[in-house]
């Protein structure tokens, strides 16, 4: 989705704000998306300033039902009911991937000055995998 509605700014921190009030957006529709069993920890990440990203959001609720598994006896949360709980969210592999994206953005190689990566994953320095071969460029 993010890839069909580019955000078109010219101000650089217009841009920064907007990708935060999406971030935002997709936490709240996550959240609110959750069963009733999970409004303590719904509660619990809604107090927090700031605010967790979605993938500690998810991690925090997924620890939360594997709690409940262990400690309150409750039925297994199965693949059922988990796929219930991460499909009834607006999260989508598309989502997922945005969110590595954004996470590849902040990366900087200390090596070529170059963004998306780091000296330690530099294809240039240490090579490259072309279908299932090492490749070196050494």
């Amino acid at each position: 989705m993010d890839r069909r509605r580019p955000i078109k700014m010219v101000c650089s921190t217009d841009l920064h704000v907007r990708q935060e009030e999406i971030q935002k957006d997709r936490i709240y529709n996550f959240l609110a998306a959750l069963d009733q069993i999970f409004d303590s920890i719904r509660n619990d990440l809604l107090r927090m300033k700031p605010i967790p990203g979605i993938k500690e959001c998810f991690n925090m609720v997924q620890r939360e039902a594997q709690r409940q598994v262990t400690m309150l006896g409750k039925r297994e949360l199965g693949e059922g009911s988990h796929m219930a709980m991460i499909s009834k969210t607006s999260i989508s592999k598309t989502t997922l991937r945005a969110i590595e994206d954004a996470e590849k953005d902040k990366l900087r190689c200390s090596h070529c000055n170059g963004t998306r990566h780091t000296k330690d994953t530099y294809f240039e320095i240490h090579g490259k995998i072309e279908k299932g071969l090492f490749i070196s460029t050494a």
